[in-house]
Order: structure tokens, then sequence, then C-alpha cells
């Protein structure tokens, strides 16, 4: 893979201790300076920071805009991986119990075989269809995200 310019980017959360947890125990960030109300992660040599900002009493949902007809949610972030920083990361999540999900990330709904992409790349990474959440029965998925 190409050697890239690590980046920078602070990113607000509602609670300073899950996100803490999440990005040291679950993600494998390692943690460097912090405060009351902020916190620097190495997010795969990426310099990543959660700053508290409380919940407003009025919290509205998501926001989202418009990419080839729709709705994106903002912000969204992800990362790209090398093999073995995905099975490391694939292993973390596992034993965590946590599912992982197949998206087409279709902006059309010409983009919607994309599927067969991600279905080829879950199962090139080893992914199971039993850990794949949006693969589960109707009921099992029910269950799933309302224990």
């Amino acid at each position: 893979m190409k050697k890239i310019t690590p980046f920078h980017v602070a990113v607000p959360v509602y609670d300073l201790q899950e996100a803490r947890t999440f990005y040291r125990e679950v993600l494998g960030c390692e943690e460097g300076r912090s405060s009351d109300a902020w916190v620097d992660f190495d997010l795969y040599g990426h310099q990543w920071v959660i700053h508290l900002k409380p919940r407003p009493a009025n919290a509205e949902g998501l926001h989202s805009n418009p990419v080839d007809g729709h709705d994106v949610p903002v912000p969204h972030y992800g990362v790209v991986l090398e093999w073995d920083q995905w099975h490391d990361l694939e292993q973390r999540l596992r034993q965590r119990g946590i599912r992982f999900v197949i998206s087409t990330d279709a902006h059309s709904i010409s983009d919607l075989d994309n599927v067969d992409f991600g279905v080829a790349m879950a199962r090139r990474g080893g992914v199971r269809r039993a850990e794949v959440l949006n693969a589960l029965s109707l009921e099992a998925f029910a269950a799933a995200v309302h224990p």
C-alpha cells in the first residue's frame, strides 16, 4: 500500500468513557494525550481525537445530505486496512461478539448490486454468514438488535 500522510480528525462524542473504551479496547487504538474533555488516539497512524459534547436536551437524529439521490449520514468515516491489520481487528470484534454488516455503499438504486462485492470481501476476510447481522433471518435480526 502507498505510504500516506497522517491526518488529524476531531469528532464529538456524548460519552467520553464509552467512546474511549471502544477506540482503545475494541479497535485497539493506542491512547495518547487526554484531558477531562478529550482523548487522542492513534487510529492506524492517524490522529483521531474524541471531544466530549454534552447531549442537547432536544437532540435531533443523524444529519444526512443527498448524494446521488440518497441520504448519506454525516459524519461518517472509514479506514483502509492491510489484510494483517484487518485480521487483527476481525479477531478483536469476534472476541467481543460484535457482528458484521455487509454494505453496498450504494448512493443510487443502480449501485445496489455492489452487495456482491461486499459479500466477496467478507468471504475473503473470513467472515461467516452467521456473523453478518444483515444475513440473519428476520426473527434472528430482531433478537440481535433488540435483545
